[in-house]
């Protein structure tokens, strides 16, 4: 494992890593190994408060942190353009040995770990207390709060676990724009124990999917993400459930028309919620929400369509080989264009060219 600089981790303990997790064995301290790792977390937060990997200022945390931290990467990560950003960390199954996984607490940033695939034997503590000892299935997961500490066992652990790393400041504003709820001063996460969320889960796949496989809409696919675990984690898993509506407010013609031309226009490049909100004055959350309810798709996907659509024509009407097709419409990945475009249409888009010469 590489020992973060300036950490205090040494080799002294006999700290293996499996999967993206400490891995100790039974019994061991790990007091001094928490301590250890809450310097590196310090350390880490006093160098530049721009993420390296995102360019998105933040003082929270981010994969990137945490891979520093934890001195191993993760399988993949992502990215969106208001702090929200993902992690998806693999967790090999274990003989006769604990993984442990610790993460100091931080004030900026809450955490949802969602486990994406296989099981595992689960006992979690938040700021050193016990709070659930379960078998952790796929579409479970846990909420650290921000400000929380967490340590987890894993046993009989075969799996992949997916964090979403929500800015503080991201909720609140959701509330106070999304909700027409003040700042989100008054809003509380519960303390939960393990759950079960079929919006969650579906998220979570989506976005492990994303980030395992990036494309032109990956920024765009994190952002209506964000607002989506946001919208949900007020409505259902916080003091405010049941206290807040969300505001009805929506997109006149005129606001639909100007966003849809400008995704028309950009189809070949990625475009951020926050660009998309800025053309007609409105928040990222507020804009998101209005855009599907007006057109009846998340924008990211109003984009992969029309991406879609253009493909169709160059199919149909010039010699372009699939791979300068893919480039014409903004994916440098000829392989994952194919795969978008057979999701859309059923058909590869060799398949959907035969046809249509046939």
């Amino acid at each position: 494992m590489t020992i973060p600089s300036g950490s205090g981790l040494t080799h002294e303990r006999s700290i293996g890593w499996t999967g993206g997790c400490f891995a100790l064995a039974f019994g061991a301290p790990v007091v001094s190994l928490e301590r250890s790792v809450e310097c590196a977390l310090d350390e880490t937060f006093s160098q530049d408060r721009v993420d390296d990997a995102s360019g998105v200022s933040c003082s929270g945390l981010t994969p990137t942190k945490v891979e520093r931290i934890w001195g191993v990467a993760a399988k993949a990560h992502g990215f969106g353009t208001l702090g929200f950003s993902a992690a998806l960390w693999d967790c090999d199954r274990t003989s006769g040995q604990t993984v442990e996984r610790l993460r100091p607490s931080c004030d900026h940033t809450h955490v949802v770990s969602i486990w994406t695939r296989g099981t595992t034997v689960s006992e979690l503590y938040f700021d050193n207390k016990l709070r659930f000892r379960r078998v952790r299935r796929r579409g479970t997961f846990q909420l650290s709060r921000a400000g929380e500490s967490l340590r987890v066992l894993l046993s009989e652990t075969s799996g992949s676990c997916l964090d979403l790393y929500l800015p503080v400041s991201l909720l609140a504003s959701v509330v106070g724009t999304e909700f027409d709820y003040g700042d989100g001063g008054r809003l509380e996460l519960l303390p939960l124990k393990l759950e079960a969320d079929p919006v969650i889960t579906r998220l979570g796949d989506e976005m492990a999917a994303e980030i395992e496989r990036p494309g032109v809409a990956t920024q765009a696919a994190l952002d209506a993400a964000a607002l989506t675990l946001c919208v949900n984690l007020v409505r259902r898993w916080s003091n405010l459930s049941g206290v807040v509506r969300p505001s009805r407010a929506g997109l006149t013609t005129a606001q639909v028309r100007k966003a849809t031309s400008y995704l028309k226009d950009t189809m070949h490049r990625d475009v951020s919620l926050q660009t998309l909100a800025e053309q007609v004055g409105l928040s990222p959350f507020h804009f998101a929400r209005a855009f599907k309810a007006a057109v009846g798709v998340p924008p990211h996907q109003y984009q992969i369509r029309l991406r879609m659509m253009r493909a169709r024509e160059l199919l149909e009407n010039t010699m372009y080989s699939v791979g300068e097709v893919a480039t014409q419409v903004g994916y440098d990945d000829a392989s994952y264009f194919s795969r978008v475009f057979r999701r859309e249409h059923g058909v590869s888009p060799g398949q959907f060219r035969r046809a249509k010469v046939s």
